[in-house]
């Protein structure tokens, strides 16, 4: 199943694989016995990614474009600036500016940095950004980050080690994205399959993606609603709701956000029990070694967090009963803020959208370099791994399918309470979708 949805290649969203994805998807959940779908439509201002285009003393081997950069050929001189200072209208404006990768643990972490980037060199004029990898252009093939769906006032590309040696600073360069900006209309799926009550268990991915990690959810809420649509409906105590998400790869129409805000303003009438994300399943860890991503043997660790007692008693029992290790049950990855509602915002991933709606959620994710790097294909997921990692939501589910609703809460009502008194909350802001003028 996973082998089928890598195999639509690149689904940047709103795209014409995108859209055959969702068909696909949509064709699978509708002929499920009992299940309804419906769509929700977002208008964007689509981005189709081409190739990249360096020329610098000669051509230079390009990883990827820097998705959202602008289309278009620009040329001017190589500056070499490094990650400690910032890029400004004095250094930037007319060059193009060579960046390394930003040091950090894991790739999915530099986001904000190579966003500022790219919108600082928008503000200074600059005539593009080259980004360089500390590893072989072959690992690096097909990058794609940032992934906010912000687009960008200059063209960028990303280039590997290898290529990256070839580049001097001071030589004029022409930097270049073959890229079509046009607006489109994307799609999230919602697949409800009816139990004994209304009260609904919401499940979220987002079916936008890169590769075979990014994002395999698809398939873990496929292989559920099989599972739960085959049982008699004495086994489904609550109907449950399977949400094939858009819009993460173009946030500005973050479709887990939208579906999030509509449950939020519901949640208080009972018609929602719990949410819970699946995310970038089954991962290999690869780590840096001798110039290369190397695969360590071990798998990525991953986080499965939870908002409750309730949900977090749950997750413990699932991934022990399941033998899933290298997995962290936390209440969320940001320091919490005491007076807050909810004191931790983040959950790592889509599922921070439920959460800091306050949701009750759960959420399971990793982050490894293979996320954003669809050239590792296959090798990048552990599928035996990923089954259990299903089977143990599986459980979880079933488990928490006859708990009573203000159990599964727990601290939830009072953030709620404590929410509509005044109480600070999240925000709820997503990115613009373009990057301001200078």
């Amino acid at each position: 199943m996973n082998a089928t949805v890598a195999a639509f290649g690149v689904r940047s969203t709103g795209s014409p694989a995108h859209q055959r994805l969702i068909s696909w998807l949509e064709r699978h959940v509708d002929r499920l016995p009992g299940v309804s779908v419906r769509s929700e439509h977002f208008g964007i201002q689509r981005w189709q990614p081409g190739p990249g285009l360096l020329v610098s003393d000669g051509v230079v081997p390009v990883a990827a474009a820097i998705p959202y950069s602008a289309p278009g050929l620009r040329s001017g001189e190589l500056v070499r600036l490094p990650a400690s200072t910032p890029i400004t209208t004095a250094n930037a404006r007319g060059k193009v500016v060579l960046r390394e990768f930003p040091a950090v643990d894991r790739g999915y972490l530099a986001e904000p940095f190579l966003n500022q980037d790219m919108v600082d060199a928008g503000l200074a004029e600059a005539a593009g950004v080259v980004v360089a990898f500390p590893f072989p252009h072959e690992q690096m093939k097909g990058y794609w980050d940032p992934h906010l769906g912000t687009h960008y006032r200059v063209p960028g590309v990303f280039v590997g080690a290898d290529a990256a040696a070839k580049l001097n600073p001071g030589a004029q360069t022409t930097v270049g994205v073959l890229a079509a900006r046009t607006p489109a209309v994307t799609r999230s799926l919602v697949a409800t399959l009816p139990g004994i009550s209304n009260e609904r268990i919401v499940l979220d991915t987002n079916t936008d993606g890169v590769g075979w990690v990014q994002e395999n959810g698809t398939v873990a809420l496929l292989a559920l609603a099989e599972h739960f649509a085959r049982l008699p409906l004495r086994c489904r105590p609550r109907t449950i709701e399977f949400v094939f998400a858009t819009g993460h790869l173009h946030r500005p129409a973050e479709g887990s956000e939208f579906r999030a805000r509509a449950l939020d303003a519901e949640y208080d009438s009972g018609s929602v029990a719990f949410a819970f994300v699946l995310e970038h399943l089954g991962t290999r860890e690869f780590l840096p070694g001798n110039g290369s991503l190397q695969p360590t043997g071990a798998a990525e660790p991953s986080g499965w967090f939870a908002g409750s007692p309730a949900l977090t008693r749950a997750a413990f029992t699932a991934l022990s009963g399941r033998g899933v290790d290298r997995t962290f049950v936390l209440p969320g990855t940001d320091v919490p803020v005491p007076d807050r509602a909810p004191p931790q915002c983040s959950f790592g991933g889509i599922g921070t959208h439920f959460h800091s709606h306050l949701i009750p959620t759960m959420a399971m994710i990793s982050g490894p370099w293979t996320l954003w790097a669809p050239a590792f294909g296959a090798e990048a997921v552990d599928h035996e791994r990923m089954r259990r990692q299903v089977l143990a939501a599986g459980d979880a589910i079933t488990a928490l399918s006859p708990v009573p609703r203000d159990q599964i809460a727990g601290p939830y009502a009072d953030l709620r309470k404590a929410r509509a008194g005044g109480a600070p909350t999240c925000s709820h802001e997503l990115p613009p979708e373009w990057a301001p003028r200078p």
